[in-house]
């Protein structure tokens, strides 16, 4: 039999940590390491989200338990969320959820199977054109001081593992020794916001993955868990893969478009710089067939 044993502790705002352990082969449920599931929010969190989340599949030998910190700056609430599990050595994974995301049942136990250092759901914007947030690489300059990361406009996978740079955090399962070695390398603000050689600031998110890309941690994209994102309804991926595929053909078409004036402009300018030949004219009867040669 399984039990749930209610509120155990209080944290920040006084928003309860709740534990879902189960009694597995006659050992109590506090033997077992443990996957914390935190979220982030601000003031409430979605009916639709609390409800996914307590109908997820437990992973077998794991118990599981929920942290929800709220807090104005995601940055903040995502490492208050890091603080409360690396404090417990039982815990083992870490998974963001964010407050307005819907994952699917089965997502927990799908996500535990790629033993990856990082694993990202496939989850999409809220807003027209509800495009996926994967980043496939760092570009256009020298990783980690110069350029930044990129999003391929024809990257949207909706089945499979795949690796990637990085991705937003929306629902991402976590091994606890990236966090720990993240932590010891660059300090206990593990989110905040790092910046661009631009200047621009990365976001938590992005700031994350530059950490632990850094240090050589692995992640990947895992598509068969597809999360909604709640808008006025959960927007899922199938949604989203409708508006990427008219959208990315335009930004493709477009920048096929731009490369072919460039290409042009490039000509022009090479005929308007080059020094002008013509052609020598031979004397006249020689090699024409009326002279002597």
């Amino acid at each position: 039999n399984c039990k749930n044993d209610g509120a155990v502790g209080k944290i920040h705002r006084a928003l309860p940590v709740r534990r879902s352990r189960p009694l597995l082969c006659g050992v109590q449920g506090d033997a077992l390491p443990n996957i914390l599931i935190g979220v982030p929010t601000q003031h409430s969190v979605a009916g639709k989200t609390l409800r996914a989340i307590w109908s997820l599949d437990a992973v077998p030998g794991y118990g599981t338990e929920h942290a929800y910190h709220d807090g104005a700056l995601v940055y903040a609430v995502r490492g208050h969320i890091a603080e409360t599990f690396l404090a417990k050595p039982d815990n083992h994974y870490l998974v963001f959820c964010d407050s307005d995301m819907v994952p699917p049942k089965h997502a927990l136990q799908a996500m535990f199977s790629r033993d990856a250092d990082i694993v990202c759901a496939l989850c999409c914007k809220r807003e027209p054109p509800y495009r996926p947030v994967i980043m496939r690489a760092w570009a256009n300059g020298n990783f980690p001081t110069s350029g930044g990361p990129v999003e391929d406009p024809n990257f949207f996978p909706m089945a499979g593992v795949h690796s990637i740079w990085g991705s937003g955090l929306a629902f991402t399962m976590i091994k606890r020794h990236v966090l720990e070695r993240v932590r010891d390398k660059f300090g206990k603000h593990i989110f905040f916001h790092e910046r661009l050689s631009d200047g621009d600031p990365m976001g938590e998110d992005v700031t994350f993955f530059w950490k632990s890309n850094q240090l050589g941690f692995k992640a990947v994209l895992d598509a068969d868990v597809q999360v909604g994102h709640i808008s006025e309804y959960p927007i899922y991926p199938t949604d989203g893969l409708r508006w990427f595929e008219h959208s990315s053909t335009a930004i493709v078409d477009g920048w096929q478009k731009d490369r072919k004036i460039a290409d042009l402009e490039a000509k022009v300018v090479e005929l308007q710089t080059r020094i002008p030949s013509f052609p020598v004219p031979a004397p006249v009867g020689v090699g024409d067939g009326n002279g002597p040669f």
